[in-house]
């Protein structure tokens, strides 16, 4: 029971010091905004935040696909030499 008391007294500094508390990184926060990040960071919340980005990205894609698109093409050719007439004469 003794040993069990002394190594978590022992581990206790190194444990406080891997979450950032010696650092000064952890601050205190009120209950109301405990609740709020966790209802925030909750699994089920991140994933139906996820579907309804999913929804609303097909919605605006079966928009568009009833809007008219508009295709542009050009092509050009560019002929050199001379002609050659009938006659086997070449032509300017």
């Amino acid at each position: 029971m003794t040993r069990g008391l002394t190594a978590l007294a022992l581990l206790t500094p190194l444990s406080l010091f891997a979450q950032g508390v010696a650092n000064g990184g952890a601050r205190a926060i009120s209950l109301a905004e405990a609740v709020r990040l966790a209802q925030l960071n909750a699994p089920a919340a991140v994933q139906a935040r996820g579907q309804l980005r999913t929804s609303d990205a097909a919605i605006r894609s079966t928009y568009g696909s009833y809007m008219p698109s508009l295709n542009v093409n050009m092509g050009g050719s560019q002929l050199g030499g001379q002609a050659v007439n009938p006659n086997g004469c070449a032509s300017p």
